[in-house]
């Protein structure tokens, strides 16, 4: 949907830039409700991960940061406490 490199380039940057804020966003929410991760927990989500990435978990764990996944799953969580919480104004 665009007409050349700058423009491409600029709208990637642009998606990136709001992609990293809801990422902040999500992970304090998480963290201010203290939404915790369990080893176990953990183990879990990469299990699922890995079986949709058609991946062995330790190949998953090889290519992946573990700080990153568990940061994904405290934000993920965190998005399930506002959809759950969401209150429609009219």
């Amino acid at each position: 949907g665009v007409s050349d490199s700058d423009a491409f380039w600029k709208t990637m940057e642009e998606e990136m830039r709001r992609e990293e804020k809801e990422r902040v966003v999500l992970y304090c929410v998480a963290k201010k409700e203290n939404i915790s991760l369990t080893e176990e927990e953990f183990n879990q989500k990469v299990e699922e991960l890995a079986t949709s990435y058609d991946m062995t978990v330790e190949d998953f764990l090889a290519q992946q940061d573990r700080t990153y996944v568990e940061q994904s799953i405290l934000m993920e969580r965190g998005l399930d406490l506002l959809l759950q919480n969401v209150v429609t104004v009219e």
